[in-house]
């Protein structure tokens, strides 16, 4: 395949940030919305939460924004409007069309490693105008690249049609979460109310502490370990209920954080800026999973995994967890607080019920998870090959088409 060395001048116009004065920033929504790093990214577009009525830089609809300073130098997400974004950030536009955008984005993702490489800084990394002028790749032609991106894209629709679903799904089993356990509402009867340690539950609840129905931390990895190999479950490697990945390591190379055994059924909790609502469900991991000991690990014993993951994932738990952590800079949660934190017990035909309902719905959640890690491990592997002509594109149009007809 015949192929072309081209920067990202050639096939891009590249705009970097410019943060507007403090005293034009606000957050009431006047004037146009400020992104100034990823903080309010998204899993595609950001929410905006600034506002600023003097835009130094301004971003067009359909842009691709890029972190170029701190830990998330690399970031990545899209404008859905216009934006004014600070110095954090940089955005690109292709000079051909908004769908050539998507291919300088799979052209960044797989150029990453170099570019955190080159990034200056140890404590701070910056990815300047400079280096970003520089970057370049041997592309194919535009024809064959928008091809690329039509099948790099289709799994990135399949994965985000995906999330969606989970989303639904998760808003589902939270709705009936708060109606049965926090409105009451099957069971609002008066003269089925009675006050248990200054809590007005449903007849026949208790009121106990979390640590009275889980075991926290229940296992670590130790000297009879039986496997040779982890399943490594790192604290940067989970969002809100997602996990991005796991990394395999021999046992006696392993990070030393990882400590914490995991099973079917677990929720784990980053204990660090409880804020950021880094927690996962466990459900299917390998025999040999193990979390980093920045990880709580809840265990259910005397409540359903359901009703123990919906509980510890309301926003009331998460403020609970945000008020109770030590610390400023680096605000961090002690397994004590989870141990301590309400709960109400409901009779075990309620529980059984609820469980009966959620589980199926978090279950389906898990296993759209599992087919989106898989649908990003073939896009990754398609990714460079495509680009250097190893895998010819209509033989990967036809793979594409089977795998997602599949999923």
């Amino acid at each position: 395949m015949s192929s072309t060395r081209m920067t990202i001048l050639d096939i891009a116009e590249v705009l970097m940030g410019q943060s507007p004065p403090g005293s034009d920033c606000n957050s009431e929504g006047r004037g146009m919305p400020l992104l100034n790093g990823p903080t309010e990214f998204g899993f595609r577009y950001p929410n905006p939460v600034q506002y600023t009525t003097n835009p130094k830089k301004i971003a067009r609809t359909g842009d691709l924004l890029f972190c170029v300073r701190g830990s998330t130098v690399g970031r990545m997400n899209y404008t859905d409007q216009q934006v004014a974004i600070g110095r954090g950030l940089a955005s690109f536009r292709s000079k051909y069309s908004t769908k050539h955008t998507r291919l300088i984005e799979y052209l960044i993702y797989e150029s990453l490693e170099s570019i955190l490489q080159s990034a200056t800084g140890s404590t701070f990394p910056n990815v300047s105008k400079e280096q970003i002028y520089n970057w370049s790749w041997e592309l194919p032609s535009l024809e064959k690249q928008l091809k690329i991106v039509d099948i790099l894209g289709s799994f990135d629709d399949k994965i985000a049609l995906n999330r969606r679903m989970n989303e639904t799904l998760e808003q589902m089993a939270m709705t009936l979460y708060k109606h049965w356990f926090v409105d009451f509402g099957p069971f609002q009867d008066g003269e089925y109310m009675e006050t248990v340690d200054g809590n007005i539950v449903p007849k026949d609840w208790a009121v106990k502490q979390l640590g009275e129905v889980v075991m926290i931390n229940e296992k670590s990895l130790g000297r009879n370990y039986p496997y040779d190999k982890i399943e490594y479950i790192d604290i940067s490697s989970v969002g809100t209920g997602v996990l991005d990945g796991t990394t395999n390591y021999p046992v006696k190379g392993a990070p030393s954080r990882a400590k914490r055994l995991v099973q079917a059924g677990d929720t784990i909790w980053s204990t660090v800026r409880p804020n950021r609502k880094s927690y996962l469900y466990i459900h299917k991991p390998a025999v040999n999973t193990v979390a980093s000991t920045g990880f709580v690990v809840l265990t259910p014993k005397a409540i359903p995994a359901s009703y123990l993951y919906c509980h510890v994932t309301t926003n009331e738990f998460v403020d609970y967890l945000t008020s109770n952590a030590d610390g400023s800079a680096y605000p961090a949660v002690r397994p004590d607080v989870f141990a301590r934190a309400t709960v109400y017990v409901p009779a075990k035909e309620v529980l059984k019920s609820f469980d009966e309902k959620v589980a199926p719905l978090i279950s389906q959640m898990q296993e759209n998870m599992i087919e989106n890690n898989e649908l990003q491990r073939i896009r990754d592997f398609l990714l460079p090959r495509l680009l250097s002509g190893e895998i010819e594109v209509n033989a990967a149009e036809e793979h594409t088409k089977v795998v997602l007809s599949v999923g």
